[in-house]
């Protein structure tokens, strides 16, 4: 017998990749700056440098929100749509947007094969929402209509 409340729990990704390289090279990156900020500034506190000081207090907190950006890029990197329990999900860098699956009225997708871009619409009530993805394939776009079917 199968096990009903793990199939709930379970997501189907339609289009995301694993954690981007470059984007968790950065969150490191930031992260270790920050850290030296703050060793720097205990530094400069111990042997009163007042110009150490200074630099410490504008880099940590530019190093702190490069990390936090970075750090929300990569997570959002990572799988952005995805359905889940009946809930078409789809992240962008401010906010993740959950559409109830038998709410949707209408959805489009179409590919700018000049650009590599597709322009994904989804149309609840009298609301549009519109997203826009790079490089994704034409099974990734019969992935999301099937996925987002009402059966």
């Amino acid at each position: 017998m199968k096990d009903i409340s793990s199939m709930e729990k379970s997501k189907e990704v339609i289009s995301g990749l694993r954690a981007n390289r470059e984007s968790l090279y950065y969150t490191i990156l930031f992260g270790a700056a920050s850290i030296i900020a703050v060793v720097l500034l205990i530094v400069a506190f111990v042997q009163k440098n007042s110009p150490l000081k200074v630099y410490t207090y504008v880099m940590l907190p530019v190093f702190a929100l490069a990390t936090t950006a970075a750090a929300r890029y990569t997570f959002v990197s990572k799988d952005r749509i995805y359905t889940k329990c009946g809930v078409l999900v789809i992240k962008s860098f401010f906010i993740t947007r959950r559409f109830k699956i038998e709410n949707i009225d209408r959805l489009t997708a179409a590919t700018n094969n000049k650009d590599n871009v597709t322009t994904v619409n989804v149309v609840v009530g009298d609301r549009t929402a519109s997203y826009k993805f790079k490089n994704m394939s034409k099974e990734e776009i019969a992935h999301l209509r099937r996925a987002t079917q009402k059966h």
